[in-house]
Protein backbone atom coordinates (compact mmCIF):
# COMPACT_ATOMS: atom_id res chain seq x y z
CA UNK A 1 0.00 0.00 0.00
CA UNK A 2 2.81 2.36 0.95
CA UNK A 3 4.60 1.42 -2.26
CA UNK A 4 1.61 2.48 -4.36
CA UNK A 5 1.36 5.82 -2.56
CA UNK A 6 5.12 6.42 -2.91
CA UNK A 7 5.06 5.50 -6.63
CA UNK A 8 2.09 7.78 -7.21
CA UNK A 9 3.78 10.69 -5.39
CA UNK A 10 7.03 10.22 -7.36
CA UNK A 11 5.14 10.24 -10.65
CA UNK A 12 3.33 13.40 -9.49
CA UNK A 13 6.63 15.15 -8.64
CA UNK A 14 8.16 14.31 -12.03
CA UNK A 15 5.22 15.85 -13.85
CA UNK A 16 4.93 18.86 -11.56
CA UNK A 17 5.81 22.29 -13.02
CA UNK A 18 7.61 23.71 -10.01
CA UNK A 19 10.20 22.44 -7.53
CA UNK A 20 7.52 21.55 -4.94
CA UNK A 21 4.82 20.37 -7.31
CA UNK A 22 1.24 21.54 -7.37
CA UNK A 23 -0.71 19.71 -4.68
CA UNK A 24 -3.97 20.92 -6.16
CA UNK A 25 -3.21 19.00 -9.37
CA UNK A 26 -3.22 15.69 -7.48
CA UNK A 27 -6.47 13.92 -8.31
CA UNK A 28 -7.55 12.48 -4.96
CA UNK A 29 -10.38 10.49 -6.59
CA UNK A 30 -7.88 8.06 -8.16
CA UNK A 31 -6.06 7.26 -4.89
CA UNK A 32 -8.92 5.16 -3.42
CA UNK A 33 -9.20 3.23 -6.72
CA UNK A 34 -5.47 2.49 -6.69
CA UNK A 35 -5.68 1.41 -3.06
CA UNK A 36 -8.60 -0.88 -3.92
CA UNK A 37 -6.57 -2.48 -6.74
CA UNK A 38 -3.69 -3.02 -4.34
CA UNK A 39 -5.96 -4.73 -1.82
CA UNK A 40 -7.48 -6.88 -4.58
CA UNK A 41 -3.99 -7.95 -5.71
CA UNK A 42 -3.01 -8.84 -2.14
CA UNK A 43 -6.24 -10.79 -1.69
CA UNK A 44 -5.67 -12.81 -4.88
CA UNK A 45 -2.06 -13.54 -3.93
CA UNK A 46 -3.10 -14.65 -0.47
CA UNK A 47 -5.83 -16.99 -1.75
CA UNK A 48 -3.56 -18.56 -4.37
CA UNK A 49 -0.88 -19.22 -1.76
CA UNK A 50 -3.53 -20.75 0.51
CA UNK A 51 -4.71 -23.15 -2.20
CA UNK A 52 -1.11 -24.04 -3.05
CA UNK A 53 -0.49 -24.88 0.60
CA UNK A 54 -3.57 -27.13 0.61
CA UNK A 55 -2.45 -28.90 -2.56
CA UNK A 56 0.98 -29.55 -1.06
CA UNK A 57 -0.31 -30.75 2.32
CA UNK A 58 1.29 -34.04 3.32
CA UNK A 59 -0.66 -37.27 2.95
CA UNK A 60 0.27 -40.56 4.61
CA UNK A 61 -0.67 -44.13 3.74
CA UNK A 62 -3.26 -45.52 6.17
CA UNK A 63 -4.01 -49.02 4.92
CA UNK A 64 -4.49 -50.68 8.30
CA UNK A 65 -1.06 -52.26 8.38
CA UNK A 66 -1.16 -53.54 4.81
CA UNK A 67 0.08 -52.12 1.53
CA UNK A 68 -1.58 -49.14 -0.03
CA UNK A 69 -1.64 -50.24 -3.66
CA UNK A 70 -0.78 -47.50 -6.11
CA UNK A 71 -2.75 -47.72 -9.35
CA UNK A 72 -2.32 -46.50 -12.92
CA UNK A 73 -5.92 -45.20 -13.00
CA UNK A 74 -8.66 -44.44 -10.45
CA UNK A 75 -10.06 -47.97 -10.62
CA UNK A 76 -10.45 -51.08 -8.46
CA UNK A 77 -9.78 -53.37 -11.44
CA UNK A 78 -6.73 -55.63 -11.07
CA UNK A 79 -5.42 -54.34 -14.40
CA UNK A 80 -4.94 -50.90 -12.79
CA UNK A 81 -2.51 -52.24 -10.17
CA UNK A 82 1.03 -50.98 -10.70
CA UNK A 83 2.72 -53.41 -8.31
CA UNK A 84 3.85 -50.52 -6.12
CA UNK A 85 3.24 -51.11 -2.42
CA UNK A 86 3.22 -47.97 -0.29
CA UNK A 87 3.91 -48.94 3.30
CA UNK A 88 1.58 -48.04 6.12
CA UNK A 89 2.58 -44.68 7.62
CA UNK A 90 4.76 -43.73 4.65
CA UNK A 91 4.49 -40.17 3.36
CA UNK A 92 2.92 -40.04 -0.10
CA UNK A 93 3.99 -37.85 -2.97
CA UNK A 94 1.93 -34.64 -3.23
CA UNK A 95 -1.63 -35.06 -4.53
CA UNK A 96 -2.13 -33.05 -7.71
CA UNK A 97 -5.64 -34.13 -8.70
CA UNK A 98 -8.71 -35.88 -7.34
CA UNK A 99 -11.56 -37.73 -9.03
CA UNK A 100 -14.63 -39.76 -8.09
CA UNK A 101 -14.80 -43.20 -9.68
CA UNK A 102 -16.39 -46.50 -8.65
CA UNK A 103 -18.06 -44.79 -5.68
CA UNK A 104 -14.71 -43.72 -4.23
CA UNK A 105 -12.62 -40.58 -4.10
CA UNK A 106 -9.18 -41.07 -5.65
CA UNK A 107 -6.06 -38.90 -5.40
CA UNK A 108 -3.56 -38.65 -8.24
CA UNK A 109 -0.03 -38.33 -6.88
CA UNK A 110 2.69 -36.25 -8.51
CA UNK A 111 4.28 -39.42 -9.95
CA UNK A 112 1.06 -40.09 -11.94
CA UNK A 113 -0.18 -42.97 -9.78
CA UNK A 114 -3.59 -43.04 -8.10
CA UNK A 115 -4.53 -44.05 -4.54
CA UNK A 116 -7.94 -44.40 -2.87
CA UNK A 117 -8.47 -41.37 -0.61
CA UNK A 118 -10.07 -43.49 2.12
CA UNK A 119 -6.67 -45.11 2.74
CA UNK A 120 -4.84 -41.83 3.33
CA UNK A 121 -4.57 -39.42 6.23
CA UNK A 122 -3.27 -35.88 6.48
CA UNK A 123 -1.40 -36.68 9.70
CA UNK A 124 0.84 -39.55 10.66
CA UNK A 125 -0.61 -39.47 14.17
CA UNK A 126 -2.66 -42.57 14.94
CA UNK A 127 -1.56 -44.55 11.87
CA UNK A 128 0.79 -46.81 13.76
CA UNK A 129 3.89 -45.99 11.75
CA UNK A 130 5.85 -48.66 9.95
CA UNK A 131 3.81 -51.66 11.17
CA UNK A 132 4.73 -53.82 8.18
CA UNK A 133 7.97 -55.48 7.27
CA UNK A 134 9.03 -55.99 3.67
CA UNK A 135 11.86 -55.80 1.19
CA UNK A 136 14.86 -53.85 2.58
CA UNK A 137 13.48 -53.79 6.14
CA UNK A 138 16.07 -54.56 8.79
CA UNK A 139 16.53 -54.60 12.52
CA UNK A 140 15.14 -56.28 15.63
CA UNK A 141 11.63 -56.73 14.27
CA UNK A 142 13.01 -58.61 11.25
CA UNK A 143 15.10 -60.77 13.60
CA UNK A 144 11.92 -61.57 15.57
CA UNK A 145 10.06 -62.42 12.34
CA UNK A 146 12.91 -64.62 11.10
CA UNK A 147 13.13 -66.37 14.47
CA UNK A 148 9.41 -67.16 14.33
CA UNK A 149 9.66 -68.47 10.75
CA UNK A 150 12.68 -70.67 11.51
CA UNK A 151 11.10 -71.98 14.73
CA UNK A 152 8.02 -73.03 12.72
CA UNK A 153 9.98 -74.87 10.04
CA UNK A 154 10.30 -72.25 7.29
CA UNK A 155 13.67 -72.06 5.53
CA UNK A 156 15.63 -68.82 5.53
CA UNK A 157 18.36 -70.08 3.20
CA UNK A 158 22.05 -69.75 3.98
CA UNK A 159 21.61 -66.29 5.56
CA UNK A 160 19.53 -67.63 8.44
CA UNK A 161 18.59 -65.07 11.07
CA UNK A 162 20.51 -61.99 9.91
CA UNK A 163 18.01 -59.17 10.56
CA UNK A 164 17.70 -58.32 6.86
CA UNK A 165 14.44 -58.84 4.92
CA UNK A 166 15.89 -60.31 1.75
CA UNK A 167 14.71 -62.84 -0.86
CA UNK A 168 14.84 -65.86 1.50
CA UNK A 169 12.80 -64.09 4.18
CA UNK A 170 10.28 -62.92 1.59
CA UNK A 171 9.93 -66.46 0.21
CA UNK A 172 9.46 -67.86 3.74
CA UNK A 173 6.81 -65.21 4.52
CA UNK A 174 4.97 -66.04 1.26
CA UNK A 175 4.96 -69.72 2.15
CA UNK A 176 3.71 -68.91 5.67
CA UNK A 177 0.95 -66.74 4.20
CA UNK A 178 -0.15 -69.50 1.75
CA UNK A 179 -0.22 -72.07 4.55
CA UNK A 180 -2.32 -69.80 6.76
CA UNK A 181 -4.91 -68.53 4.28
CA UNK A 182 -3.45 -65.03 4.00
CA UNK A 183 -2.73 -63.01 0.86
CA UNK A 184 0.66 -64.35 -0.26
CA UNK A 185 2.39 -61.06 -1.12
CA UNK A 186 5.58 -61.70 0.85
CA UNK A 187 5.02 -58.62 3.01
CA UNK A 188 4.62 -59.11 6.74
CA UNK A 189 1.81 -56.65 7.43
CA UNK A 190 -0.50 -56.40 10.45
CA UNK A 191 -2.50 -59.54 9.57
CA UNK A 192 0.57 -61.71 8.98
CA UNK A 193 2.39 -60.43 12.06
CA UNK A 194 -0.80 -60.79 14.12
CA UNK A 195 -1.24 -64.41 12.97
CA UNK A 196 2.36 -65.08 14.03
CA UNK A 197 1.69 -63.50 17.42
CA UNK A 198 4.18 -60.69 16.85
CA UNK A 199 2.69 -57.55 18.42
CA UNK A 200 4.64 -54.31 18.40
Amino acid sequence: METLAYTYSCAFREDAPGPEGDLHALNLETVPRLAGLGLLALSLLSSSLGSMETALAALYANAGGSCLNARSAPSTLPSALTGVCIRNGERLRPAIDSRRANGRLWYQLSDGRWVAAEYTRSSRKGIGGQRMLGWRSSGDRVVELQHHLLKNGYSLGIGGIDGVYGPSTRAAVRQYQRNNGLVADGIAGARTLGRMGIRR
